[in-house]
């Protein structure tokens, strides 16, 4: 490239060269670049002097190409081809209206999918690219989406923050396991219960210790019933009838609402910490993403509600990140 610029030192005379070569007309070609006549002679005259050698024969009629002058049109015309293949794609892809989410499992199953069809009815053009992590997204993974949700505080500088909801958690059973078992309906004997437990080793949230000690319930399990790497994958067992899980306000509403899993222990906890929208700091937010980012708001306010006559308790613990 350093030799170019000093070859060349403006690359417009590419697109003279170009015009000239297939007009054979420098009137002509002036016209087709919007400059004048003279503007394009002086530009053919330079680029042959720093290149070295003559490109054009100026006849009385027009002018004809050297045999160099063909081999560098030649060369000329298939490289700027391929910087308007390039720049055709990259644009291509800048107005394609598409946005790339990148969050947990549970949240793609428990709330985007049920919930993203109200926004696909009122934004059809807008294409979903979304992926799964199994732990709050590292640097480049991040840079690399447009939206991806975190448990915290908000104090994240790197990143665009909208504030979803309060974290809050049930303990989760199907009525199938509550008629079984209804020890799990009072706190006090909910520990006599099958509890099922999400170990996420890449994120760190709220355990049965934390949730009870939330409550003012000392924690006497000495051992664990069913562990899970995925907090999705506890939800299932409970949804199955396998026992008691905590699960997240903002994820669980759907299977609430079908009334699939229910409230035990008539206990929610609610840490100091929120879920929060994040979108990278240099991101641009076209159109398409300021209305995801204000759907996404509305949604989580219309369906954070927590159920009457709950007992509600305050947790310290901050689990986040």
């Amino acid at each position: 490239m350093r030799t170019l610029r000093r070859i060349l030192p403006s690359l417009n005379s590419l697109y003279v060269v170009d015009a000239v070569a297939r007009h054979l007309n420098l009137t002509k070609a002036a016209l087709e670049l919007g400059i004048s006549q003279p503007a394009v002679s002086k530009s053919i005259r330079a680029t042959e002097e720093n290149l070295g050698t003559q490109l054009f024969i100026r006849r009385h009629r027009g002018l004809s190409l050297t045999l160099e002058g063909r081999a560098f049109v030649d060369e000329v015309r298939n490289a700027l081809d391929r910087v308007s293949d390039a720049a055709t794609a990259i644009k291509s892809a800048s107005d394609a209206e598409e946005i790339r989410v990148n969050v947990s499992s549970s949240f793609v199953s428990m709330w985007l999918v049920p919930n993203i069809a109200s926004f696909k009815e009122q934004n059809p053009s807008v294409l979903f690219n979304i992926t799964e992590n199994h732990g709050d997204l590292d640097q480049d993974a991040f840079a690399a989406c447009d939206f991806t949700t975190r448990i915290g505080m908000g104090a994240w500088k790197e990143a665009h923050c909208w504030d979803l909801a309060r974290e809050r958690l049930y303990a989760l059973a199907s009525p199938e396991y509550i008629k079984a078992h209804p020890e799990c309906l009072k706190l006090d004997t909910l520990q006599q219960s099958h509890l099922l437990h999400a170990t996420e080793t890449h994120r760190s949230r709220m355990g049965w210790k934390e949730w009870f000690a939330a409550t003012g319930t000392p924690y006497l399990r000495d051992q664990n019933d069913m562990v899970f790497s995925d907090h999705h994958s506890a939800i299932h067992a409970a949804l199955v009838g396998q026992g008691v899980t905590l699960g997240w306000q903002h994820l669980v509403g759907g299977y609430l609402g079908e009334g699939r899993l229910q409230i035990v222990a008539n206990t929610v906890v609610r840490t100091p910490q929120n879920v929060f929208l994040l979108s990278p700091k240099n991101r641009i937010l076209r159109a398409h993403h300021t209305l995801f980012k204000d759907w996404m708001v509305a949604r989580f306010k219309q369906l954070d509600a927590i159920p009457h006559g709950l007992d509600r308790f305050d947790s310290t613990t901050r689990l986040g990140s």
